[in-house]
């Protein structure tokens, strides 16, 4: 009955006799090393992938079995995976976990690494999206802002930095700021520009956009014959232009910079008190698309040096002012028959002991065309607009408003008033006819 004996062996032959151990033909797997994060490291961020070192002296395939968990003594959590890494998914913030990994080639020998642990710190920032200029986009305004958005998952408090320039990559020129926009100056036309934004958080976690870009070019049309004029109360300016075609409108900066909006088939723009003299721009855009701006200005023409006024019965000095009311400037000068039309200036002092007269007015022909009103260095608006006081009493330090030939009109500052003799101001000249702005 030996024969029975030997049923039981062979049965364990059959079963174990194929598997290969440790020994001449077959070693173990590397033992797992070098884990990623290091062991006890803190302040790991939450979405933190594990990785470390396997494999097999004898080329071997091998599978890894994970552990994972908040346990000092981790549970398995995955099993058979291929590659020696693992991600655990997003993890709690300032949390302990704890890990191992056990290898295991293709004749079922097994090694076991150490447990290793690290600490979370936190989520960091938001990925900063949704840039404008919108990233590809061209023809935009070379007065563009560029604006992103940020934030944080766990409400930290997030800076930014700002790359910026016309190269890829973009250089570094901004730090430390909570704004979600940069104002990278006045841009360049027929330029492409790139851009990216770096977000940090209290706990130095940094995320960072794509390398966006967009271009400036001028390819949209540009208004033409843009035209400015004071309306008929004289404190407001119209701005006009000819009709552009293959647009969606036009895009109006006013000199305090607001912007403003108008159709394509909008070609005036009335701005009924301006808060500034300065300039205006007017551009076409479709879209987010800007063309280069016509502008056109309001600023008034200002003297940079005091002028002497002498009554007429001065026998050295000059006695008429000369307005050119296309440029601003003027001249002062004897007041004669030739010069009469030219000369355009009516003041008499505080005493009335002497005019300072216009030179159409008598001695010469004719109806003097100039007034003086006087005012606050901030109250023009009050001159009437059309019609003027003939005379004033004036007042050394106060201000005054002139009335021109042409209907245009000039602010000045009486220096001084030396009664019988001269009187001494400085004066702003607008050139727009009719406009009482300075």
């Amino acid at each position: 009955m030996i024969w029975k004996k030997l049923i039981p062996f062979c049965m364990l032959v059959l079963l174990f006799g194929c598997r290969k151990t440790t020994g001449p033909d077959n070693r173990a797997p590397y033992k797992p090393h070098d884990p990623e994060p290091l062991d006890s490291s803190v302040e790991q961020p939450v979405n933190e992938e594990l990785r470390w070192i396997g494999g097999d002296p004898d080329g071997d395939p091998v599978i890894y079995d994970e552990y994972f968990g908040t346990d000092q003594t981790p549970d398995l959590d995955t099993t058979k995976e291929a590659l020696p890494e693992y991600d655990p998914g997003t993890l709690d913030t300032f949390t302990t976990y704890y890990w191992k990994i056990i290898s295991r080639d293709n004749h079922y020998v097994e090694v076991q690494g150490n447990i290793w642990s690290f600490t979370t710190g936190n989520n960091p920032p938001y990925v900063p999206s949704s840039p404008f200029p919108s990233n590809g986009s061209v023809n935009q305004s070379p007065y563009s802002i560029l604006e992103w958005t940020g934030g944080d998952p766990d409400g930290d408090t997030v800076t930014y930095y700002v790359y910026f320039g016309k190269t890829s990559p973009p250089h570094y020129v901004a730090n430390n700021q909570s704004e979600e926009s940069y104002d990278p100056g006045l841009l360049s036309y027929n330029t492409t520009y790139y851009w990216k934004i770096v977000a940090r958080d209290r706990h130095n976690n940094t995320t960072q956009s794509p390398i966006w870009e967009f271009a400036i070019w001028d390819s949209l049309p540009i208004p033409a014959n843009i035209q400015i004029s004071a309306d008929t109360e004289g404190d407001g300016i119209v701005l006009s232009w000819d009709q552009m075609s293959n647009i969606d409108g036009y895009e109006i900066i006013v000199p305090d910079g607001d912007t403003f909006l108008l159709n394509d088939d909008e070609i005036v723009y009335h701005d009924d008190i301006p808060g500034l003299t300065g300039t205006y721009f007017v551009s076409t855009y479709r879209g987010e698309e800007r063309s280069k701006p016509a502008q056109i200005s309001t600023r008034p023409f200002m003297a940079t040096f005091d002028i002497h006024l002498y009554v007429w019965s001065h026998p050295t000095e000059a006695a008429g002012f000369g307005w050119v009311t296309t440029t601003g400037t003027g001249s002062v000068y004897d007041c004669n028959e030739m010069n009469k039309d030219s000369v355009d200036f009516y003041l008499n002092d505080s005493t009335a002991v002497f005019d300072f007269t216009s030179g159409d007015q008598s001695p010469y022909e004719g109806n003097k065309s100039t007034g003086i009103f006087i005012m606050g260095p901030n109250n023009f608006f009050e001159a009437p607009a059309i019609g003027y006081i003939n005379s004033s009493l004036v007042v050394e330090a106060n201000y005054y408003a002139i009335k021109v030939q042409g209907d245009y009109y000039a602010k000045l500052f009486v220096v001084n008033v030396v009664n019988g003799t001269r009187a001494t101001f400085h004066y702003d000249f607008q050139k727009i006819a009719g406009l009482r702005i300075f």
